[in-house]
Parts: C-alpha cells; structure tokens; sequence
C-alpha cells in the first residue's frame, strides 16, 4: 500500500520516472532489473524457501499420491477407483493451492521486508500474506476466467492476459483497487522495456517447467520401463517435481517484484521508499 510519496530524488529522470541509482528496486534498463533481482535472490533464498516449502508439502503428498498409485486402477476407468482417487487427492490439492497464494504473497512481502530495511521476519510475510489471500484469490480467478476466454477465442490472447498478469501478485499485496486493471496500465506504460522484462519471466519459468520435465522422464525410462510404478520411484519422481517447483518460486518471486517496481516507476513517480506492504 503506498502513503505520501517523499519528494523527487536529485537527479532523478524524468521521464519515466527513476530514482537515484542506488534504488533496491527500479532500474532504468534490464541488466539493472536483472541485476537488482539476482541481489534479492542471493540475500534473502532461505527464508524465500522456507516460505515455499509451506505449500509444498500438501503439494508433494498429492503427487506421491498420484504417481504411486497403480496405473490400471486410472486406466481401467473404473468409477470406484477414480471417485476414490478424488476423495484422497482432493482436499489435499485445495490445501496446497491455498497455501500455495499465501506463500506466493509471503515471498514478496518479505522482499519488501529486506529493501526497506525492516527485520526480515517469515512469521510476518507469511501474515501479509494470509491477510491478502482473500483478495488473490477473487481476483486470481477473475484473471484465470479471462485467460480461459482468451484461449477459447484464439490462444494468444490468452496468452497475453497470463503474462500481464505476472505482476499481479505484487498489485494485490501493495496496492488497493482494481489489480487487473492495473496490471494493464503499468505494463502499456512502456510496453517494450515491461514486455521484456515479463518475457524473461515467463522463459525462467518455462525453463524450470522443462528441467522438471527432463528429470521426471529420465526416472520413467530408467526405472519404469516395465509400465509398473513402484513406490520407491514414485516417490522420488514426487520429490524431484516439488522441489523444482520451489526452486521456481524462489527464483522468480525477486524477477516479478522488480519488474513491478519498474513498471510502476515508468507510469508515475515512485521509488522503493514509498512501499509500506
């Protein structure tokens, strides 16, 4: 949320607006953003894994779920097997994809913690988080509604929608209003400097999807060659697919604040100092 902005820094650009160089967050140019988020990345990855590993526990006991259970019981169709599949699986995915909002917003608010030089404290990122979970999750699936329609209408729409929405996390925890629409003022302020930045984004992120996809599919054709999923390596598959989901959320949450930071600084005066989340 912001409060009453301190006056222009000296020697601040004017159009878009930047600070003083020495900024935590806002960089004129993207070796700076990427610069600025490998610092908070480097500063602040273990009480950023702490946060993640919240939500990825339930996450990891619904994927050793799926993946030691037998392939025939899914396979044959059988309503009793798949209802009963459901019945364990579910309540366990709800856990997680709540917790999952929460740490999401933890992981920023403890950024903020570090860059306004407030004690960095897990306890009090995880309560701005749990504060702000209600508003993330309406608008989370106003946003996912609209990703769908874009999808449905012609793919890249709805692309386009999903990636304007990286941002929208960090406007849901340090902003009051409409986040959607907010999220495509900042990005239209200087669409190429914000469509970089969420582009690089969105590769990590596609990178970490295919380093999971790689390590899980060296397990299948190692070990499951016989079409049999044995609890061992099912298990282990489980792991190996949690652990790099945290290690994207780690990695990414420092990207996404930064490039909020820059975008906002792009459309109106704005400096580190004015955050108070």
């Amino acid at each position: 949320m912001s409060e009453t902005p301190p006056p222009p820094v000296p020697g601040a650009y004017q159009q878009g607006f930047y600070p003083a160089p020495e900024d935590p967050l806002i960089s004129p140019d993207f070796n700076g953003w990427w610069n600025r988020a490998m610092r908070l990345l480097s500063a602040n990855w273990r009480p950023l894994v702490t946060i993640q590993l919240m939500w990825a526990i339930p996450l990891l006991i619904v994927s050793i779920i799926a993946n030691v259970v037998p392939r025939e019981s899914v396979e044959s169709g059988s309503p009793g097997d798949l209802t009963a599949l459901l019945l364990i699986t579910l309540p366990y995915t709800a856990v997680a994809f709540l917790l999952g909002l929460i740490a999401t917003l933890a992981t920023l608010h403890l950024l903020i913690q570090y860059v306004t030089g407030r004690p960095v404290s897990v306890g009090d990122a995880l309560r701005a988080g749990l504060r702000r979970s209600g508003a993330m999750l309406g608008w989370g699936i106003l946003g996912a509604l609209m990703i769908l329609v874009g999808f449905v209408l012609c793919i890249l729409p709805g692309v386009y929608v999903a990636l304007v929405f990286t941002i929208l996390p960090a406007i849901v925890l340090l902003e009051r209003g409409n986040p959607i629409s907010r999220s495509f003022q900042l990005v239209h302020a200087q669409f190429g400097p914000a469509a970089g930045r969420i582009l690089t984004i969105a590769a990590v992120g596609f990178g970490f999807m295919l380093a999971e996809n790689a390590l899980t599919s060296i397990l299948g054709n190692g070990y499951l060659s016989t079409g049999s999923v044995s609890t061992g390596v099912g298990i282990i598959t489980a792991i190996v697919s949690v652990v790099v989901s945290v290690i994207s959320g780690v990695v990414t949450a420092p990207l996404a604040l930064t490039a909020f930071a820059d975008m906002r600084a792009r459309h109106e005066p704005f400096a580190t100092s004015y955050l108070t989340a």
